[in-house]
């Protein structure tokens, strides 16, 4: 698989995981199997185009750090960058 072909393929399962899971990064991560640098660039790129919110800050399941939960279902982040 070319890199291209693999970050393509690793946004398509963050996309697809966050708009079913409400999720930390970690969590995403451990749950789709990349690695937490793959997930900061992806992360980055889906919020500069609106696609990715976050949802709440609190106590992360995975490691009991303080974190956001993030989202990709289209109604939520709708909701989230337009609240009026």
């Amino acid at each position: 698989m070319t890199t291209t072909n693999r970050k393509i393929s690793q946004r398509k399962k963050v996309l697809d995981y966050l708009k079913n899971n409400i999720a930390t990064g970690t969590m995403v991560c451990d749950a789709i199997g990349i690695t937490q640098k793959s997930f900061t660039r992806i992360k980055r790129d889906l919020e500069k185009i609106g696609l990715l919110a976050e949802v709440k800050k609190k106590r992360c399941e995975n490691t009991n750090r303080l974190a956001w939960y993030l989202t990709t279902n289209n109604d939520l982040v709708t909701e989230i960058n337009n609240p009026y």
